[in-house]
């Protein structure tokens, strides 16, 4: 519907292309792909820490 996929959806966080998997898709038109939904270590959208407090 939109046409093909771009490079991007086959680069890592490192801007490398794998491009074994861009080839895949571009001969199959499958897409593999995984990831970790886990905050990485410092991320600023990481919930806060909670503390408890206690009202007296």
């Amino acid at each position: 519907m939109f046409g093909p996929l771009p490079d991007i959806w086959f680069t890592d966080a490192d801007g490398t292309v794998d491009e074994e998997a861009a080839d895949r898709y571009r001969e199959t038109g499958e897409v593999w792909a995984e990831w970790n939904c886990s905050p990485a270590p410092g991320d600023p959208e990481t919930a806060p820490k909670r503390k408890k407090v206690t009202i007296r």
